[in-house]
């Protein structure tokens, strides 16, 4: 067999595949490039194929990818001492792997801790490759590699812009005589493109008067009516949550997402335009579902495969941001009808769950299921891009997804401000005809909880 001539040799660490396994294929550019995998790589993914989190979900995708791989080669590279390199070469489609095991390792094992060992094993492994390239995303992996004179790179994919920069509110001056002919005009008369979904405020010269208005697929600008969106229970207080909760209720609306600071407002607005989006739909099954991504701050037993109980009440710890939201929006409603004098039913979480038919669903069922009604995903911020994707496309046509999460609130250790699904989503928010966004900077919770952001 004719030797394979390869553009470039990269040896994957765990991290990259645990981010994301169709990282694999990118790397592997349809074979043009040889992807080595060490067998060191292999075992810490099998240790990670149990649990309810993500990086669990991208173990048991790399296992099974694995599994329906065709074994094309197997060679063996001697070494000095009575030493030699194992090789099997495996075929997914157009992407070759190289899976590299070694007899004996000369890094120590007195007194090293396990994952210092495996780095180093990796790392190993990695020397015996001339001009090969570490690819890891563990700033630790990159650093040791550096101190063996091998070439290290986090996996660079695709870097989205940070999307702190991205302008979601677009800004038009006019004069007072423009104002009554506003929705007959579309971007083009001020000299401007914008996507569909674009939110707009139009900002009168002469006088300083603000009008909000959101540009359709009909090539339109429709005025908001502000006076309406006030009367709803959960009332909107600043302008960003008057767009955000504008875009919750549109119909014509497929894809909503907003990133907010904590205590900003986001969760209980994506209830609100749940409820108010159903009751306006007049479909009772329509169903309101919340899914929350179960990556947790900093504490592994804390996390959902860890914790008691069966599925359900795994999930229910996950849904303390869900609970809290119909707590208050059931509060908001009593003082409401207090200050009205009327009466309402008294509503426990429980019963307002069953009159809207809210379910809670998990990330990690999702395979070969169908999602339809008002879908909120919540965290998106901890999610892979194949996460988000598995979740995108179990969508059914006619549905409504809101995502929504914290940007300086990443706890998954493989994701940065570029790669999250919430950053992804949002870059595509700015630019793609069928997703609105927006982002949202303001604490409305209360001084703490500014303060805390601000500050801490």
């Amino acid at each position: 067999m004719q030797e394979t001539i390869y553009e470039k040799t990269f040896v994957v660490d765990t991290s990259v595949i645990l981010d994301d396994v169709n990282s694999l294929f990118v790397l592997s550019q349809n074979g043009k490039n040889r992807v080595i995998i060490p067998e060191t790589t292999l075992d810490e993914i099998d240790s990670k194929k149990k649990g309810w989190d993500d990086v669990n979900f991208q173990a048991r995708e790399f296992n099974r990818i694995l599994d329906e791989s065709i074994t094309i080669k197997e060679y063996d590279i001697d070494l000095p001492s009575n030493n030699k390199l194992s090789v099997v070469v495996v075929k997914i489609n157009d992407c070759i792997l190289e899976l590299v095991s070694k007899d004996k390792y000369s890094v120590s094992f007195h007194n090293e801790n396990h994952n210092i060992i495996n780095d180093r094993k990796i790392l190993e492994i990695a020397k015996h490759f001339e001009d090969s390239v570490m690819i890891s995303n563990d700033i630790a992996m990159r650093i040791r590699a550096r101190s063996m004179k091998i070439p290290s790179e986090p996996l660079k994919v695709t870097r989205y812009e940070q999307v702190e920069k991205i302008n979601f509110i677009e800004t038009i001056y006019i004069s007072s005589k423009q104002i009554d002919y506003l929705e007959d005009m579309c971007p083009d008369d001020f000299g401007k493109s914008f996507s569909f979904y674009t939110n707009v405020e139009f900002i009168c010269e002469d006088t300083g008067h603000s009008i909000l208005a959101f540009y359709k697929q009909d090539n339109k600008f429709h005025i908001i009516d502000e006076k309406k969106l006030r009367k709803l229970p959960v009332k909107p207080r600043n302008k960003e949550q008057i767009l955000f909760l504008n875009m919750l209720l549109d119909k014509d609306l497929p894809i909503v997402v907003c990133a907010g600071v904590t205590g900003s407002g986001k969760n209980l607005l994506s209830l609100q335009g749940a409820v108010k989006y159903s009751q306006n739909l007049n479909k009772p099954n329509f169903g309101i579902k919340y899914c929350r991504n179960t990556v947790t701050a900093g504490d592994p037993e804390a996390q959902l495969g860890f914790l008691k109980g069966d599925e359900t009440a795994k999930l229910n710890v996950f849904s303390y941001p869900l609970y809290d939201s119909i707590g208050a929006y059931l509060e908001i409603e009593q003082e409401e009808a207090i200050k009205d004098k009327k009466n309402i039913p008294v509503k426990n979480i429980k019963e307002f769950m069953e009159d809207y038919n809210i379910q809670v669903i998990n990330i990690n069922q999702m395979r070969g299921t169908n999602l339809n009604g008002y879908l909120i995903f919540d965290e998106w911020q901890n999610s892979s891009a194949s996460v988000n994707k598995l979740m995108l496309t179990r969508v059914v046509e006619g549905s409504k997804v809101v995502i929504i999460g914290d940007l300086n609130q990443i706890d998954h250790p493989h994701l940065s401000k570029y790669n999250n699904a919430l950053a992804i989503m949002l870059k595509h928010a700015k630019y793609n005809d069928l997703v609105g966004g927006i982002t949202m900077t303001k604490v409305v919770r209360g001084r703490i909880a500014a303060f805390a952001d601000s500050n801490l």
